[in-house]
């Protein structure tokens, strides 16, 4: 069993193997038993084909689900009449656990239908997820007397699950005599040598049969009883000891064991020589509390001692509020050092009247963290290695316990300590007790290790999480860092010649004064979603690292933000190697980031990147960027005032890796921007909060965000309509459709869903014989897509054989009357859902050609395609020929009618606003401003970069005499022609251009004016005139460009591309 498909119990078979296996599986009662956790798919998959299944007295922990196959439930039902009543069952946090119970069909006799839930407890801490959710073509599901804990926010069940008792085919009576097995397992009362266990049992048991043992020992003791307690005895001091207990009940029957928190003795109070005692009944004279939050932080709490102090009579109570820390910083040095530390080790427990959640704690040492998660009924001692959870720090200078919540509660501490050699004592990984207790974990919440089957073996020890974004607090001082050795300056008060200006923000500002930190000027960004300034090296080799240890810069955010402190990315290099970092919209801040610790001590530099981890816009404010030798920092911690509160949950965001291959198709393209994250699961029930209003953009251009990893695609670009009349409603397509389907090639639509496919979407509603936007034949396939709906074919008969095919193709458009975002869509392959993220025109349609290999991991057999909008919100979004193929097609450009009017003076309305694309340019007005006719004219010079460029290239020209700009492009290499003076724009609207490509192959081109993009596009292998207006090039307050000082034509590929430009100018 591979560990994505690893279900604890599956019954019956998949459809896919009917016949192999007998799909006919009925009257199966599953009963009593504990599951999870570290089961990394359901924990019951109830298959198609099944009957009659009683799934009833189960306890089954989510912990350790990896999400993966659609894998984001407890049970999956997918047969029919499957009755699930008295199981309790507990997320743990688990973040890709999404439903209590998915009930689906799968298009077979005997599938999802007919189903009872009833009397079920389900523990889950995401308020959204619902305790049952019945998907498309099932009916028949009920449920009643279920319990949620917490309550839901948006509802218990799916809007097709009904919520009453009893249909007449289900005897509700039906309630045998079970055997419970042991619950509410405790330890308490524990010393040196003894600890007492308690557990509650069923009503009709008759014994018990105890097990305990020293963890690593191998040998359970055994102890036969009667009653529901006992004291341990004779144990040793400071030892991990594990327990266990089964149950035999009044018809002989027994049930499995019931495992129980593990705990460890009392030791005699040392600690190993070296080893430095932080906290014991006071906090060590040697460190200071820079805590922040709520509070109070309680160094001497005393009260209930029993259970709130595990040594002494005082342990330190910690009032947490949103995301507080407890922080500990040495009092004198600065640091403490490292190196002479093995372990960090404490106990904690959280408080018994919390019954909601288990609380985690973000444990950090300068900043690199891990995660633990605290029972509330007890105490535990966690044992964290220093050189597996944080990095092996050389010294320590900041020690944080920090709630991973935005809810309050209380967590208590006693005995902190560094220990100068490894104990014998392994860090325990408590185990859950039966239906009552959450499951607890001393374990990080990341993808646990395989886990022996056995009972006796413990959970595994956790796993490092990633360093959690750097908040230095802020310093007031206006004098930078004096001169370090070694400093590579990218920016003061200009950007640095050396290096070049790639960003895709809405406008940078080089030389603004509204705030300045250090000199007469600042970078101000005005960042949209997921916007970015990133700077480029002109020599692709980079610079010379060997010598430098830290980035540093400035920065703040602005004052009238009211919302949350703006999060940037801060990315070095083109694997973009990142660490996040909170900028305060109240005053400049400095960082100073390490090369060493954060990102992985580069040999050289060639990028760096400043990018906006939201989706909403913000105004930020850069200085003095360099790198440097050593660093000159302010002190993180400022002399006077509150400490600046670390950051709180970073927004999960999508992958900005760019584009690594070079295009393979000749039209003009949409370019994709960044995603948020949101869900992949299948269909889900979100809240449905209005969303946090992002400005519209500018719908006369393509959204020019960073490429993210997006699939190279060959949209066409409809013929430039007359500015004052907008798109018809059938507009005809102005591009010829791919030839034809090859006779290796898979159809999945065209005209109508192919018979070999079911569809499977949750969307508010499919039309497969759309006929208001149609590409390819009759019909088109409109979705009517709500919040991360998905439209989903799975194939009839088990899988398709991929061998011979290569490439995902499809159309796709938008609908005009969106006047927002363009849709983005999650293309999602198989059950495992690789998936790829492409933007959608609302203007035209677009022609996608996805590379199996390249995104899809080249798969072997396919059984699923889905299509899931990527945003919470609706859209209605057209698809049309949607189909497998063998080799890539790329469609014919059917160019419009050369025009021999005059350009208009008037810029065409935004909605209809498109770049022109015509097989002749319109004539050259008298006030035209002509940068390169047949050579670069006065005051016009290049200052390109990153390749070769001829400005007097003859053998291929767009007019029949003359020279054109031959642009042999190395990677993310750019012709930059600045004017000196700048050239007024006052009396044009355009800026117009001849484009081809040089080498047959298609190459994706930006275009800036004032290092504002107005246009991304792919290369056409014949010569193509392209038409931008200015409006394109405006700010984000809506101002036209007055004059022009850089004009920018960027290759966006990782590899060599060659193009030609000729006749460039402003009409």
């Amino acid at each position: 069993i591979t560990p994505d498909y690893g279900e604890a119990i599956y019954i019956g078979s998949d459809r896919g193997s009917w016949g192999t296996y007998d799909e006919k599986v009925w009257y199966t009662t599953i009963r009593g038993c504990t599951l999870g956790p570290n089961i990394a798919a359901e924990a019951f998959d109830i298959k198609e084909g099944t009957a009659e299944t009683i799934v009833e007295y189960n306890t089954v922990y989510a912990l350790g689900i990896t999400g993966a196959n659609s894998a984001n439930s407890f049970i999956d039902l997918k047969g029919t009449r499957a009755y699930v009543r008295y199981n309790t069952f507990y997320q743990n946090d688990a973040p890709k656990l999404e439903e209590g119970v998915a009930v689906w069909d799968r298009d077979r006799p005997l599938s999802g239908y007919e189903h009872v839930i009833h009397d079920n407890v389900f523990v889950m801490e995401t308020p959204t997820n619902l305790m049952v959710e019945a998907y498309s073509n099932t009916a028949d599901v009920y449920a009643w007397g279920n319990t949620r804990i917490p309550e839901s926010v948006t509802g218990e069940y799916g809007s097709t699950v009904i919520e009453s008792c009893c249909p007449n085919w289900y005897d509700a009576s039906t309630n045998p005599e079970i055997c419970f097995p042991p619950s509410s397992l405790t330890s308490s009362t524990i010393t040196e040598t003894s600890a007492d266990l308690t557990w509650t049992g069923g009503a009709n048991v008759v014994s018990y049969q105890l097990e305990y043992q020293a963890v690593g020992d191998g040998t359970w003791q055994t102890v036969a009883l009667t009653g529901s307690s006992y004291s341990l005895s004779g144990l040793s001091a400071d030892t991990l000891y594990s327990w266990q207990i089964q149950a035999t009940c009044s018809d002989g029957i027994s049930t499995g064991f019931t495992k129980g928190i593990d705990f460890i003795t009392n030791g005699d109070g040392g600690s190993p020589p070296g080893s430095v005692l932080i906290y014991s009944e006071a906090l060590d004279s040697d460190w200071r509390d820079t805590s922040w939050g709520t509070g109070p932080y309680d160094y001497a709490y005393t009260a209930n001692v029993d259970d709130y102090v595990k040594f002494g009579i005082y342990s330190v109570q910690a009032n947490y509020g949103s995301f507080d820390g407890w922080q500990l910083r040495p009092q004198v040095s600065g640091s403490v050092d490292g190196t002479q530390f093995t372990d960090l080790r404490f106990w904690a427990r959280g408080d018994v009247l919390n019954t909601v959640t288990l609380p985690v704690i973000r444990v950090k040492i300068n900043g690199v963290q891990t995660e633990v998660t605290l029972d509330n009924s007890q105490w535990q001692p966690f044992t964290l290695s220093l050189d597996t959870y944080f990095n092996n720090p050389s010294t320590i200078d900041t020690m944080t316990f920090q709630l991973e919540s935005s809810t309050s509660t209380i967590v208590y501490y006693d005995q902190v300590e560094l220990l100068a050699e490894d104990t014998s004592t392994p860090v325990p990984t408590p185990a859950p007790s039966i239906m009552t207790t959450p499951f607890p974990t001393a374990s990080p919440t990341t993808t646990p290790a395989p886990v022996d089957p056995s009972p006796t073996t413990p959970v595994p020890t956790p796993v490092p999480a990633t360093p959690a974004p750097v908040s230095p607090s802020p310093t007031t001082s206006t004098t930078p860092p004096g001169p370090s050795p070694s400093t590579v300056v990218l920016y003061d008060d200009t950007l640095y010649a050396d290096w070049s200006d790639h960003s895709w923000t809405l406008s940078n500002d080089f030389s603004n004064q509204d705030y300045v930190q250090v000199g007469s000027f600042s970078l101000f960004g005005d960042f949209a979603a997921y916007d970015g300034i990133q700077f480029r090296h002109d020599d692709d080799a980079g610079i010379d690292a060997s010598n430098l240890e830290y980035v540093q810069f400035w920065a703040r955010g602005d004052p009238s933000n009211t919302l949350a402190a703006p999060i940037i990315r801060v990315e070095l290099n083109e694997d973009r190697i990142r660490h996040d970092v909170v900028v305060d919209n109240a005053q400049w801040t400095q960082y100073s980031l390490s090369l060493a610790d954060l990102y992985g001590n580069p040999s050289a530099i060639d990028q760096l990147t400043l990018q906006l981890s939201s989706s909403t816009p913000s105004l930020l404010y850069f200085d003095q960027i360099e790198f440097v030798g050593t660093t000159a920092v302010p002190t993180a911690q400022p002399t006077t005032g509150p400490p600046t509160k670390e950051p709180t949950d970073t927004p999960t965001l999508a992958p900005t890796k760019e584009p690594t291959n070079a295009p393979t198709f000749a039209t003009p393209s949409p370019t994709a921007q960044p995603i948020t994250g949101s869900p992949t699961k299948e269909p889900t029930n979100l809240p449905t909060a209005t969303p946090t209003p992002v400005p519209t953009p500018d719908p006369t251009l393509t959204p020019t965000s960073e490429p993210t990893g997006f699939p190279t695609m060959a949209p066409v670009m409809a013929a430039t309509p007359s500015p004052t009349t907008a798109e018809p409603v059938t507009a005809s397509p102005t591009t010829s459709p791919p030839g034809p389907t090859p006779t290796s090639a898979v159809v999945l639509y065209n005209d109508d869903l192919n018979s070999d496919w079911n569809d499977n979407s949750w969307t508010i509603s499919n039309d497969f014989a759309n006929q208001n936007y149609v590409q390819v034949g009759s019909n088109s396939l409109l979705g009517d897509f709500g919040s991360y709906d998905g439209i989903q074919f799975r194939y009839n008969d088990g899988s398709i054989d991929a061998s011979n095919l290569g490439y995902l193709e499809f159309w796709a458009r938008g609908d005009p009357t969106n006047t927002l975002a363009e849709p983005i869509v999650r293309v999602e392959l198989n059950v495992e859902r690789i998936r790829e993220d492409i933007m959608v025109s609302s203007s035209h349609w677009t022609f996608y050609s996805l590379s199996l290999a390249e995104y899809f991991d080249d798969p072997s057999i396919i059984d699923q395609l889905t299509l899931q909008l990527s945003s919470s919100t609706s859209s209605l979004i057209y698809f049309d020929q949607i189909e497998f193929v063998s080799t890539a097609t790329a469609p014919t450009v059917s160019p419009p009618s050369p025009t021999a009017s005059t350009p208009s003076p008037t810029i065409a309305a935004p909605a209809t606003a498109a770049p022109v694309v015509v097989t002749t340019p319109a004539p050259a007005t008298s006030n035209a401003i002509i940068v390169f006719g047949d050579t670069l004219l006065t005051p016009w010079t290049s200052y390109s970069y990153k390749g070769t460029y001829n400005f007097a290239y003859t053998a291929d020209t767009a007019q029949s005499s003359g020279g054109a700009i031959l642009a042999e492009y190395n990677k993310w290499g750019g012709i930059n022609i600045q004017a000196s003076p700048v050239v007024s724009l006052q009396s044009v609207s355009t800026l117009t251009f001849w484009c081809k490509s040089s080498s047959g192959n298609s190459s994706l081109i930006r275009v800036r004016l004032n290092s504002k993009t107005g246009l991304e596009f792919y290369t056409s292998v014949d010569w193509t005139y392209y038409a931008i207006p200015l409006q394109d090039f405006s700010s984000s307050g809506g101002t036209l460009p007055q004059s022009v000082e850089k004009l920018e034509f960027l290759s966006r590929s990782g590899s060599s591309q060659s193009v030609l430009f000729d006749e460039i100018q402003f009409v």
